[in-house]
């Protein structure tokens, strides 16, 4: 077992470091003998091509097999590779059985995607979705940074949930504080408004840059407008008009043209008037931008799960029953190594592997 485990934070420490070919080799016995980790991990090079010809199948059939284990990530991910539309999703499909069970055994990630539901509640107020607020909160109460920004959120703007703008506040800057942009912009709005907390312009500015260095459109966007008016910042025409011109680069899809040209509307009215020196000068500064930014990959949870991870799958569970103490039993590898972080991180109720 320790070698296996060993094995695993070798691979990972190669993952990190971009060096596929060690990652495959360290990973692929283990995946061979049956480890639901070291199975997750394959499907997830196969998934990306990263070390191997990307393979869409064989990573759907590396995460079935990981899932026959009722390992909650192989479930969460397998829900994702046979329906990439999740978690929007007919109940009773297999992706939405998926992602069930996953969150029933407080895998966090599909805890969040079941409680995104939640959100619709704002657009049907006399509709409400208990069972999707359930799954949000239990996602949050797990630290998960998207719940906690998400609940925040929730609060900040009185929909489903009491007005408590302090609780907005705290969740908001839980899910910051982990790098979260949703909730970094969401503290950035509720800085420069009246929600029950005192406006704070450079507050709600350094919120909004933090958000915007990540890549969220609508933190760049008011960035344009902080400089434009100087709000929290010295006046600068030339660093709202990048911002403004950065944003635009964000702007994709079928109504693209539209959104642009709302875009530029609403930047015309905040504006100061510029020359044409100060407008490619601005252009370029956000040209520079974007190229030491790239857009980071979109997809639902990172694909490789180091062995911490393991835990997490379990750690809201654990978390809640901090006396438990399961009777000794033969542990899979994997709730070896869920036991281990588990007694490392102060919590007594995982698996009792002794």
């Amino acid at each position: 077992m320790a070698g296996a485990y060993d094995d695993e934070v070798a691979a990972t420490a190669a993952y990190r470091q971009a060096d596929f070919a060690t990652a495959l080799r360290l990973i692929r016995p283990l995946a061979d003998q049956g480890d639901a980790l070291a199975e997750v991990d394959l499907a997830g090079l196969y998934s990306d091509g990263h070390g191997v010809a990307k393979d869409a199948a064989a990573a759907t059939g590396w995460y079935r097999k990981a899932a026959e284990q009722d390992f909650a990530p192989a479930e969460y991910f397998l829900a994702h590779a046979v329906e990439p539309r999740a978690p929007l999703v007919p109940a009773g499909s297999e992706a939405s059985r998926l992602l069930h069970r996953a969150a029933e055994q407080g895998f966090a990630p599909a805890e969040f995607e079941l409680g995104m539901f939640s959100v619709l509640a704002m657009l049907t107020p006399d509709k409400p979705m208990p069972e999707a607020d359930k799954w949000l909160q239990k996602a949050s109460d797990a630290g998960y940074a998207p719940a906690e920004a998400l609940l925040g959120m929730k609060h900040a703007i009185h929909v489903g949930l009491p007005q408590e703008q302090a609780e907005a506040l705290r969740l908001l800057r839980l899910g910051a504080d982990q790098g979260d942009m949703t909730a970094e912009e969401g503290l950035g709005a509720l800085y420069a408004r009246e929600h029950g907390v005192p406006p704070d312009f450079q507050e709600s500015f350094r919120w909004y840059l933090k958000a915007a260095e990540q890549g969220d459109a609508t933190a760049q966007r008011q960035l344009s407008t902080i400089y434009a008016k100087g709000l929290g910042v010295v006046k600068d025409p030339i660093q709202s008009r990048m911002w403004f011109e950065i944003a635009q680069l964000q702007i994709a899809g079928k109504d693209a043209a539209r959104e642009r040209a709302l875009m530029a509307s609403l930047y015309d009215i905040n504006a100061s008037k510029l020359s044409a020196a100060d407008i490619a000068e601005a252009k370029r500064e956000a040209a520079e931008w974007s190229a030491q930014h790239p857009p980071k990959p979109k997809i639902p949870e990172e694909t490789w799960l180091a062995p911490t991870s393991v835990a997490a799958a379990g750690a809201a569970a654990l978390a809640q029953k901090p006396d438990a103490a399961p009777a000794a039993k033969a542990c899979t590898h994997e709730e070896q190594v869920q036991a281990r972080l588990a007694k490392q991180n102060g919590y007594t109720g995982g698996p009792n592997c002794d």
